[in-house]
């Protein structure tokens, strides 16, 4: 479903996508301890330039209905639940937009929600995680000298 999703969000915005090899891990340079697992990055037709910095990330989703959780196509109006895997993935690849194509059950079409990087919000994320990510360090059998 995922590959449909893609070739269904590059019509809709024209833009040129890349999905993101499968099992390839992008660890945060300033935590190292937190990573994501994007599903692809888009850049604009035609072509940027080669230090352009307009890449977004997308996220391909299926839901079944659409929920109150989901606002008017074109906004940042997405379940706090993406949202939150949205600042996440902008947090570890550096590139500050994330769009959010999304396969309704029963729709005619992939709607495209975009997120942009919120660092206050990424940077609460973080001060509520490390704790936690310290405890899991701290419980970890250590290894023998």
């Amino acid at each position: 479903m995922e590959a449909f999703i893609l070739a269904e969000y590059a019509k809709h915005t024209t833009h040129r996508v890349f999905q993101w090899p499968q099992d390839m891990q992008v660890h945060c340079r300033d935590h190292p301890w937190l990573f994501c697992t994007p599903d692809a990055y888009a850049e604009p037709l035609p072509a940027p330039p080669i230090d352009s910095e307009v890449r977004r990330l997308v996220e391909a989703k299926t839901t079944g209905y659409r929920s109150k959780d989901w606002g008017e196509e074109g906004t940042g109006n997405v379940p706090i639940w993406y949202a939150a895997q949205a600042q996440v993935q902008m947090v570890c690849t550096r590139i500050t937009i994330c769009d959010i194509a999304v396969d309704f059950a029963g729709g005619d079409h992939v709607a495209v929600y975009t997120i942009h990087a919120d660092p206050a919000v990424a940077a609460a994320m973080i001060a509520k995680l490390e704790p936690i990510m310290a405890r899991i360090r701290d419980a970890a059998p250590k290894e023998a000298a």
